[in-house]
């Protein structure tokens, strides 16, 4: 009897964590991590024929707009969406406007790692991450990836951008007459 009693007991301390579903009609929770760093409003990406920032372009393949639905809406059809703002810190986000881009460098490892801490004990179906790659710091996204991998939670990865963004120059010095009079060519 004792012995039935200790096994029971273990059985019940063994299991500490409890996961709660809730959510959609399946239970699942998918990650929306949407970049929120200053690089993120450089103009160089093609969205509806004209010349956008990455942070509108961002905006629109998130929440929708110009006849698109979004991410959210799309990825809402099959599970909850929970969507994340990053830069050199995570935060949820609620609304487009959350996005402005003031943040100083892109930290996608610690992103990813707080919104995994965060979901530890949610149905956590995959991680959606917007982002532009630049200035990053504290890791890089294939350690992330793997973070994941280790609880079977697939990360999919949306680059925007230029791919070989222009060269980051600075002039050193200038060479001219401190005085220069008109027509003396």
């Amino acid at each position: 009897l004792r012995l039935s009693l200790l096994l029971v007991l273990a059985f019940l301390l063994g299991a500490p964590g409890m996961r709660v579903r809730t959510g959609s009609s399946d239970g699942n929770f998918t990650a929306l991590l949407l970049d929120n760093s200053a690089s993120m409003t450089l103009e160089d990406v093609a969205v509806g024929g004209r010349t956008s920032t990455r942070l509108d372009a961002e905006r629109q393949a998130a929440f929708g707009g110009e006849g698109s639905d979004g991410l959210i809406k799309s990825l809402g059809e099959v599970g909850q969406v929970i969507t994340y703002g990053f830069a050199d810190a995570t935060k949820r986000l609620q609304r487009p406007a959350q996005l402005d881009g003031r943040g100083p460098s892109t930290g996608i490892f610690r992103a990813i790692k707080d919104v995994d801490t965060e979901l530890q004990a949610a149905p956590l179906s995959s991680v959606v991450m917007i982002t532009d790659g630049c200035r990053n710091v504290g890791g890089s996204a294939a350690d992330a990836a793997a973070m994941l991998q280790a609880r079977g939670i697939p990360l999919y990865i949306l680059g925007l951008g230029n791919p070989t963004p222009p060269a980051n120059l600075e002039v050193v010095q200038v060479l001219a007459p401190e005085r220069v009079r008109r027509n003396s060519g």
